[in-house]
């Protein structure tokens, strides 16, 4: 998540809480409920979300212990989710939006998870959910529910045969600071549009370029220097004549400590999908870590330079200045 969460993860329909970001006149969205239980058969749609909103531990499920390709989680936001399996050893997560299907009588029927073809450019299903139930036990949440994935079974037959069947998950906990509601923690949380990009060093650099991302070309030049050692080193970036860029970009952070950044186009159909994790740096909440997937012990840190229940600005510091991100807030 370099370059100020501008790495770039859901097709989605929400509403905007100001056409002004900048002006918090406008009350914030509705807090998601953290311990909402209840059988998804019996509830509608929005009821739904509410249920299963949360990350979900798959790591102890009787599927998970079969062959190679084992659940490790899944987590519904606000309208999308993010999945984690283990294939072989390497974690595989797969992130869009999901669909909750009901009857005739207007209760849940299914909860299917979609993902991008991109090379179709069209939503294929990756999972179907039926029979979800969410109880609390004590202090912890549980839900049982069955499965059936369709994963492309070029890559992921055996997990589509494997997995497939009767769940169990516990919820995990949220991060500490989600107990107080009206922290920097509370405002930062919930899922957020990218309005303005600029750099302190370079006067043109915009939005679109953040946009124009997912199109680039990065071609990398070669040297042999004397010692027959092959040295590399980064060419010019190519913008594909072919391809669209992104309409707009999504950043949805989780209270659970995940963030997933979502390129979409005009018809909010994601384009790329990035997910990482996140953590306040103190007790300030002022300033925001993020681990580098890349290296080893290593992390970016992010200025929380303002946040409100409508709008954020972060600013994200290295070697070639400052890059400064203004996002507007969709939803929590």
């Amino acid at each position: 998540m370099k370059k100020l969460l501008l790495l770039g993860l859901f097709a989605f329909t929400i509403g905007c809480s100001s056409d002004d970001p900048s002006e918090d006149t406008t009350s914030a969205p509705a807090a998601m409920e953290l311990d909402a239980v209840g059988t998804l058969s019996e509830q509608t749609a929005e009821e739904a979300k509410k249920t299963i909103y949360g990350k979900w531990d798959l790591s102890s499920s009787s599927s998970s212990s079969r062959v190679s390709c084992k659940f490790v989680y899944v987590e519904f936001l606000s309208e999308s989710y993010i999945m984690t399996l283990d294939v072989n050893g390497e974690m595989q997560q797969f992130a869009g939006r999901f669909n909750v299907t009901e009857n005739a009588l207007g209760k849940v029927e299914k909860v299917e998870l979609m993902l991008l073809n991109p090379e179709t450019d069209l939503e294929f299903k990756v999972a179907t959910i039926t029979n979800m139930i969410v109880v609390k036990s004590g202090e912890a949440l549980n839900a049982s529910f069955n499965v059936v994935l369709s994963l492309p079974a070029a890559d992921f037959a055996s997990c589509n045969e494997a997995l497939s069947g009767d769940v169990s998950a516990e919820k995990e906990k949220p991060m500490a600071e989600s107990s107080d509601a009206t922290s920097n923690h509370a405002k930062f949380v919930g899922t957020w549009e990218w309005v303005t990009v600029t750099h302190s060093k370079k006067s043109s650099y915009s939005l679109n370029d953040e946009l124009n991302q997912i199109c680039m070309n990065y071609s990398q030049t070669s040297t042999v220097a004397a010692d027959g050692t092959v040295v590399y080193s980064e060419g010019e970036e190519e913008l594909d004549p072919d391809c669209t860029p992104a309409s707009k970009i999504y950043l949805t952070v989780s209270t659970y400590g995940t963030y997933a950044i979502m390129y979409v186009n005009a018809d909010d159909v994601i384009l790329r999908a990035e997910v990482g994790t996140w953590s306040w740096a103190d007790s300030s909440q002022a300033k925001i870590i993020i681990p580098d997937g890349d290296e080893e012990n290593s992390s970016d840190e992010l200025t929380l330079v303002s946040v409100s229940s409508t709008e954020f600005v972060i600013d994200s510091e290295d070697e070639d200045g400052v890059t400064r991100l203004t996002a507007k807030k969709l939803s929590n």
